[in-house]
């Protein structure tokens, strides 16, 4: 499943537009445009307007198949 948010990397940073992919467990985050400095073990918080839909702990870099 499929579906547009916004993502915040840190807490002051400005959401960025992004589509979530869900798969299982796992949320893949494809950023409509590059973000600097994004380590794993940092968090991702994924917003739609004022309202948080959940976050997580940012994983290694891995391609969707």
């Amino acid at each position: 499943e499929s579906f547009p948010a916004e993502v915040k990397i840190r807490y002051r940073a400005q959401p960025v537009p992004a589509t979530l992919h869900s798969e299982g467990e796992h949320t893949h985050i494809q950023l409509v445009s590059a973000l600097m400095d994004i380590t794993p073990g940092q968090s991702a918080v994924f917003y739609r307007g004022e309202v948080c839909l959940g976050g997580g702990t940012i994983a290694p870099w891995e391609p969707i198949t």
